[in-house]
């Protein structure tokens, strides 16, 4: 039987990673995804997203008491560029808002809360509750705000006047209430501060805080190297770049997913198409970890998607080439100090 794409969620709990199969039966179309992403609305609940070739937005839920992640469903009346990358996130509890770009261009949001009973009908952030902020790369480079309060969306401005990469990614982050903090990568030019210097060419950036006021920035290098730079109060800039761990080259177009599942820890998660790798750093080691091959031969593509919906877990969520697709969930654990 020919093989077939899906989605894997990884649960790391501990020192132990559960293994489940989100139901790619349901999918009516799945020679391609988009780049899925994951968010926690409430503690014990975690909602993924993906698009599909058919431009319908697929959501999967796992709530209280499931071992598996349930899914998949459809946004009613949401249709978009199929297989793109889209944007999510929860700015209250057990509120949903998903962002994606349409077919002219323009984007499109979605929400659900317990109220509505159903959907009504890209990097998004919360910087308080009841704000949401927007930022995308437009067709000239730019990159452009639009901001949502109770009162409704204010109109789309430019920040600044530096040119960003068309294919890149922009990462937000919110240390804060009411500070926001974004990321690029430039094609050159004026307008924004740089982060420690040049260091990367591949227009992908990862940023998280992970406690009040500090910031952690990483990227890929033009050596293939993982760096990070960061900032705290104090700091007459950003401080950095520092090399993660100089023993692994990564392949052209490698993305890093960074998460803080507890106060001023880091974990960071790539993919590629043999395994998925994590390293950490912690107050009390001082230092990052040699990157660590937790999942062999899972097929898994990028880009990864990850979420804390509470201290000591972490949820990853990854596109597969599923070699059994007959299979619709399973389940396998490992330990990460093996």
């Amino acid at each position: 039987m020919a093989p077939t794409k899906g989605l894997l969620a990884w649960i790391l709990t501990g020192l132990t990673i559960f293994t489940t199969l989100v139901d790619a039966n349901t999918l009516p179309t799945r020679n391609c995804f988009g780049d899925p992403v994951a968010v926690s609305r409430n503690t014990y609940i975690t909602d993924i997203f993906v698009i599909g070739a058919d431009g319908l937005v697929y959501t999967g839920s796992l709530m209280p008491g499931d071992v598996h992640y349930g899914g998949y469903w459809t946004i009613p009346g949401f249709q978009i560029v199929p297989c793109a990358p889209m944007a999510a996130m929860s700015h209250t509890v057990n509120h949903l808002d998903v962002f994606a770009i349409g077919k002219d261009k323009r984007i499109f949001p979605a929400s659900r809360e317990p109220d509505f009973g159903s959907w009504h009908g890209v990097s998004a952030i919360s910087r308080a509750m009841g704000h949401i902020d927007l930022f995308v790369v437009g067709t000239d480079s730019l990159v452009y705000s639009a901001s949502w309060t109770l009162g409704g969306w204010s109109f789309w401005h430019a920040i600044g006047n530096t040119k960003m990469s068309p294919t890149g990614t922009i990462s937000a982050t919110s240390r804060a209430p009411d500070f926001m903090d974004i990321f690029a990568v430039d094609t050159g030019g004026n307008g924004w501060w740089p982060v420690a210097g040049d260091k990367t060419n591949t227009g992908f950036v990862s940023s998280v805080s992970r406690s009040l006021d500090k910031l952690d920035v990483f990227t890929i290098g033009a050596d293939n190297r993982a760096y990070t730079a960061a900032w705290e109060p104090g700091f007459n800039g950003f401080h950095g770049w520092w090399l993660i761990d100089v023993t692994l080259a990564f392949p052209a177009g490698t993305s890093i997913t960074a998460i803080s599942q507890t106060t001023d820890a880091l974990t960071l998660f790539f993919a590629k198409r043999a395994d998925l790798s994590f390293n950490s750093w912690s107050p009390a080691s001082g230092a990052w970890d040699r990157w660590t091959s937790i999942l062999a031969n899972e097929g898994v593509r990028q880009k990864i998607a990850a979420v804390s919906m509470f201290p000591g877990r972490v949820d990853i969520v990854g596109k597969v080439q599923i070699a059994n697709p007959g299979g619709q969930t399973f389940s396998d654990s490992w330990r990460l100090d093996a």
